[in-house]
């Protein structure tokens, strides 16, 4: 992670020391905060249509073939699902 912060920094044209200074620096905090836990992190894709349309081709039993399609973990794919199934249904309990 460090080289590759450093690398954008530099991109940027941000002064080499201070790259190299301030992706040493992120990176640990980073690690401090997220260290141990698997991490997610998802395209630019517009999140809400994205979800939408897993709902709408959700048949109840094809978790794997949505995971293939829309490039996601199954536990991704069973949250996503999860959270549409919440947000139509409503929480019975409230």
């Amino acid at each position: 992670m460090r080289e590759f912060l450093a690398r954008e920094f530099k991109a940027y044209e941000i002064e080499s020391e201070v790259a190299d200074s301030i992706s040493s620096k992120f990176e640990e905090a980073f690690r401090k905060d997220y260290g141990g836990i698997p991490l997610y992190i998802r395209k630019s894709k517009e999140l809400t249509s994205r979800n939408d349309e897993i709902w709408s081709k959700f048949t109840g039993n094809n978790h794997i073939e949505l995971c293939r399609e829309f490039s996601l973990s199954y536990q991704q794919i069973c949250k996503i699902i999860g959270l549409q199934r919440k947000k139509r249904q409503g929480d019975l309990f409230s």
